[in-house]
This record gives C-alpha cells, sequence and structure tokens, in this order.
C-alpha cells in the first residue's frame, strides 16, 4: 500500500511538482491538525474546559496555510537551494543548504507561519506581527535542535521532490 502510494506521488511530482507539493503539505497539515484536535479531546475528557467536537474551520485554516504559504514557499526554497549549491551530496554542499535553510528561510517561513496562524484566529494585523516578532526566536532556537538534525539527512540522502514531503 504505501510503495503503492510514493509511486503515484512520484509519478505525480514528476509531472507538476510545485502543485503536487503544495497539495500534499496542504494534507499532511489538516492531518497534523485533526491529530492535534483528537489529542486536546483526549487531554480535555474529564476537564468541564475545552472543545468537545472537530474544528473544521480550523482544520481548514491549517490547510490553506499550508497550501498557499508553507507549501509553494518550501518547494521554491528547496529547488532553489539546488540551483545555486548544486545536488551534490558531499558534507560542504549539505552544510552550505543547512546554513543556508537555517539562516535565511526558516526565519521567513516559520515567522510567516506565525503571522498567518494568528490571523487566522481572528488577529489583527498589527497583532500578528507583534505575536510573529515575539515569538519567531523562542520558536526557532526551539526548532533548531530538532530541524537542523532533519535537514542534514534530508539534504543528505533524500531526493529533491521528496525533501518536502519528509520535512512534513
Amino acid at each position: 500500500m504505501m510503495s503503492k502510494l510514493l509511486q503515484t506521488y512520484y509519478r505525480a511530482v514528476q509531472k507538476r511538482p510545485i502543485l503536487v507539493q503544495c497539495c500534499m503539505t496542504s494534507s499532511m497539515w489538516m492531518i497534523g491538525d485533526s491529530l492535534a484536535q483528537y489529542l486536546e479531546r483526549q487531554n480535555t475528557t474529564n476537564q468541564s474546559k475545552g472543545p468537545k467536537t472537530h474544528n473544521y474551520s480550523r482544520t481548514l485554516k491549517m490547510g490553506l496555510i499550508g497550501l498557499c504559504w508553507n507549501g509553494p514557499f518550501s518547494a521554491w526554497w528547496l529547488r532553489f537551494l539546488d540551483r545555486k549549491l548544486g545536488t551534490a551530496t558531499n558534507s560542504a554542499t549539505v552544510y552550505k543548504k543547512l546554513f543556508f535553510d537555517q539562516v535565511c528561510q526558516n526565519p521567513v517561513l516559520t515567522g510567516g507561519i506565525i503571522f498567518l496562524v494568528g490571523l487566522s484566529n481572528n488577529l489583527t494585523v498589527e497583532k500578528s506581527a507583534t505575536v510573529a516578532q515575539n515569538n519567531l526566536l523562542p520558536v526557532m532556537y526551539k526548532g533548531w535542535v530538532y530541524w537542523t538534525i532533519v535537514q542534514f539527512a534530508n539534504f543528505k540522502l533524500v531526493p529533491l521532490n521528496y525533501r518536502l514531503l519528509v520535512i512534513q
């Protein structure tokens, strides 16, 4: 089943890489949000507060952020790195990609996500910008422990058309 799914993904991403990766990212974001909501409901089962049902609006908003921001930006970025730094998987190239990914791309992508989540939660543009500004560095600091290892392996071992799938 899984190999058939990956074969279908491979054929589709060969034909329309950006579109397919945007749709995949959106799907993964909606699955992730649905799982998060399920866990939130499990943690609040014995408490009077907390969600009792699935918030489909929230899931749709997360899917739209994946489709319209994370998917296109990340798909474009990964291709940009290969065009500018090459496709070699030697350590020097991988470390260059990792450096630019974490120092140049990460603040833009993460800041944009924090900002868009704020907007999706009905914050004003100004308030969303403030939330993004105040939370960007703490979120990045926490993420670097994980994402540097994941992205190193991703750049070293994973073909370009599968990299975005790995980091979702």
